[in-house]
């Protein structure tokens, strides 16, 4: 007993199976690449948000030891010579830590550091310098005005510095 239509049903056979296959294939696909790249896309996320909370912390520690060393340049002025010279050396050793940090920054905040570190530093040698000229000559109402004008140039490049940080993202 044969069917009569024996070949139409074996080309419903395979149209069946040509379009299962279709379909079959597309949901695979479809559920490969929704698993797949989402995954992909979440690695690069957590990549930039581990750069990016790296970075804020390397600007963290670079403000809290500027802050700590400028207040160190401070109290230089209250000092005696002999403090003075163990203080520079603390100071000097501060300084390499902040170039420690600078190193590890990346490129477009290192020359903000640097621009900083520079300003710090001027400003550590412009105390040092009135400091002996205070000690050898007195106290001269020209080195007093050249202390005050000193700190109101450190405090325009604490405002600067601040500035710069919340414009950085």
């Amino acid at each position: 007993m044969q069917p009569t239509n024996k070949s139409e049903r074996r080309r419903a056979l395979l149209n069946f199976m040509l379009l299962f296959l279709v379909c079959s294939t597309i949901i695979i696909t479809t559920v490969f690449f929704s698993t797949r790249i989402p995954l992909k896309q979440n690695n690069q996320l957590l990549e930039f948000k581990n750069t990016t909370v790296k970075n804020a912390e390397l600007k963290s520690d670079f403000t809290d030891k500027f802050i700590d060393i400028s207040k160190m340049v401070d109290d230089l002025g209250n000092k005696t010579p002999a403090e003075i010279k163990s203080a520079s050396i603390d100071i000097k050793n501060k300084i390499d830590e902040l170039l420690k940090l600078i190193a590890e920054c990346n490129a477009e905040d290192k020359k903000l550091y640097e621009h900083v570190l520079k300003n710090l530093n001027n400003y550590y040698i412009a105390k040092e310098v009135a400091k002996e000229g205070m000690e050898s000559s007195g106290k001269d109402k020209n080195i007093e005005d050249q202390i005050s004008e000193l700190r109101d140039r450190n405090e325009q490049l604490y405002k600067s510095l601040e500035d710069c940080r919340k414009a950085k993202p």
